[in-house]
């Protein structure tokens, strides 16, 4: 994903070839399991912007600082406004995974029930959203 105005007067094929590559770990796993999905879509000098956090990377590419490989269900409002575009169809698979920690007494709060509920009705893809 990258800020519309990255897209301005170019192509999204040509942003992945010569574009900076937002990255949201220190590892860079991201950017190298999509060209072992996508081989040959980024350029071959692409440079790197490197963050620590999601949330960062998801600031700097909102700024037109690159593009990033984000989650698309934290990125949802920022798609359906605007502020921030696909380059590519494509996906990665990742492995990981969101999990909710929470202590056990709160689990029998009728506050934190409504919460849970709103949360499975919001996540795609959810079991209890796919029957």
């Amino acid at each position: 994903m990258c800020s519309p105005a990255l897209l301005a007067g170019t192509t999204p094929e040509e942003v992945l070839k010569t574009g900076r590559l937002v990255d949201s770990s220190m590892d860079r796993l991201d950017w190298r399991r999509w060209e072992e999905y996508y081989p040959g879509s980024t350029g071959a000098d692409n440079a790197h912007l490197t963050f620590d956090t999601l949330e960062s990377a998801i600031v700097a590419v909102k700024c037109g600082q690159g593009i990033a490989l984000v989650d698309a269900v934290l990125t949802r409002d920022e798609l359906l406004t605007g502020q921030l575009t696909r380059v590519h169809a494509g996906r990665i698979i990742t492995g990981g995974r969101y999990t909710l920690v929470y202590p056990k007494r709160v689990k029998r709060s009728s506050v934190f029930s409504e919460f849970l509920d709103w949360l499975e009705q919001e996540v795609p893809g959810h079991p209890r959203n796919s029957a």
